[in-house]
């Protein structure tokens, strides 16, 4: 009896709102226990806030932080311009919402249950945005469900537009004698964060796959060859970045380009952001962090395995029309109007994303052989293919970045959602998890993965027919040509 009381006063005692706590360098935080297992620590501190002198600096350690911090909502996202309609195929959910501030460096963690001694993989998320928005908080990134097979997801913010990218002369140079690319600083800040962290997190620091998409997949490309970076990955996932398919400017073109901010560089958030806007910023070659215009020669990349590939109709948020293929056609050749015919805007649509899907799968391949000449480890290619439904999906297809909730398992209300595309996520999400905990897609009974060749995601899961010879031909010779997808 007495031994019932006592246990009864001390549930009393303990607050409703308790949940699961973390220790971590900064200090303890207290999370929430989601359904199935899965606890989550929001918005927790990876390197110190980025305000006052150290606006435009690399990230800084972050300050430890008095008692138990509470981690139980989103924070602000790094300062951006948040649509909460979205625009284009990207509805709301792609976006974070809320709050936005400069005081933004920080991750989720998502932590499934575990034996304890027995650390689990880590993936490490950089979401995707373009360089100018995105982060943490975007309801198609809710990384519950993707715990759930078995990985600690850990998911972050890093600063974006000029914040991110700024290369000012005016700002004081870092340690490594270099300015700007900030963005690309902090991901890593927040690498080497979640490695020396990881067994807190219940992860194996050995064990972290970087995994981005969009500007996330180049900032993961980037970050393969990265001295730094390089001893603490064990494998990469890109999606929606061929790399190849764009070059970087120089230190000197950013540096004219930073100019344009005169004394932007002091004022407001929102001013800032406004003459960012027409300021032409990108990451850059500073010699140091980013050493090659491709953003990074295949020879030094980790030789870890990778897992990369695109989406059906990544051009369709352009809206391609007959106008479109003419311009295309003058950008290829004469030839192309041969492969690639069309007479009105139905069909151009069509034959613009054909064309720009056969381009991509051709430098994927010729990027995969590079990779095994340099002696990399295994390259694993796919094409999604699957149209997300919801708003005009008929035209924007299987656009870019549409596989993300799917890979996530983050299917929520927002969109028409059914059973198939369920079985669908459950399909891409043991995929995704397999190679985190392998570096392998196989496995688990899942259809067979080539080690060569392309995997068709989505609307099968099955191995694409190869590349029409003539198809390969011609874009092989246009990128001898022109020195893109040239490795």
């Amino acid at each position: 009896m007495r031994a019932a009381l006592i246990a009864a006063l001390l549930l009393l005692a303990t607050p409703a709102w308790a949940g699961p706590r973390l220790k971590v360098a900064g200090g303890e935080a207290e999370g929430v226990a989601l359904a199935g297992g899965v606890n989550v620590f929001y918005s927790l501190p990876y390197a110190a806030p980025p305000v006052g002198p150290l606006r435009w600096r690399g990230p800084r350690p972050a300050p430890p932080w008095p008692g138990v911090r509470a981690a139980k909502a989103f924070g602000p996202s790094c300062t951006q311009n948040i649509s909460a309609k979205g625009w284009g195929p990207w509805t709301g959910e792609f976006s974070p919402q809320g709050a936005v501030s400069e005081d933004c460096l920080t991750l989720t963690v998502w932590i499934p249950a575990h034996k304890p001694g027995e650390p689990l993989p880590i993936m490490l998320w950089i979401p995707g945005g373009g360089l100018t928005d995105g982060g943490e908080a975007a309801a198609v990134t809710n990384a519950a469900a993707l715990a759930r097979q078995g990985i600690v997801v850990v998911s972050i913010n890093y600063r974006v537009a000029a914040f991110g990218l700024l290369a000012h002369p005016a700002i004081p140079a870092e340690p490594d004698g270099q300015r700007g690319n900030q963005a690309l600083r902090d991901a890593l800040a927040a690498l080497i964060w979640t490695h020396d962290n990881a067994a807190a997190l219940g992860g194996d620091p050995r064990r972290i796959t970087l995994a981005g998409q969009s500007a996330g997949g180049a900032l993961t490309y980037v970050l393969l060859a990265h001295p730094r970076a390089k001893p603490l990955i064990a494998g990469a996932i890109i999606q929606s970045f061929p790399p190849g398919s764009e070059r970087l400017p120089d230190a000197e073109a950013m540096r004219q380009a930073s100019r344009k901010f005169g004394q932007a560089l002091d004022a407001p958030a929102q001013a800032v952001l406004a003459a960012s806007d027409e300021a032409g910023l990108n990451l850059f070659v500073d010699g140091v962090n980013i050493r090659d215009p491709g953003f990074a020669a295949v020879a030094d990349l980790a030789p870890v395995p990778v897992l990369i590939g695109v989406t059906a109709d990544e051009a369709s948020w352009l809206k391609p029309n007959l106008e479109t293929h003419r311009k295309n056609a003058e950008t290829f050749g004469p030839d192309f109007l041969k492969l690639y015919p069309a007479t009105n805007d139905a069909e151009a649509q069509g034959t613009a994303l054909r064309a720009d899907r056969d381009a991509n799968l051709v430098g994927l391949q010729r990027w995969r052989a590079a990779r095994a000449r340099a002696s990399g480890g295994p390259t694993f290619l796919y094409l999604w293919d699957h149209p997300l439904p919801g708003p005009q999906s008929a035209i924007y297809r299987a656009f870019h970045s549409s596989e993300v909730p799917y890979m996530f398992g983050a299917l929520g209300p927002e969109r028409p959602y059914t059973d198939r595309d369920r079985a669908i996520a459950t399909v891409m999400m043991r995929c995704w998890a397999n190679f985190v905990k392998t570096g392998d897609p196989n496995g688990g009974g899942l259809p067979a993965w080539p080690g060569t060749g392309v995997m068709r995601l989505g609307e099968a899961f099955e191995p694409l027919p190869p590349t029409a010879p003539d198809v390969a031909a011609f874009f092989n010779a246009y990128d001898d040509r022109t020195g893109t997808f040239v490795f």
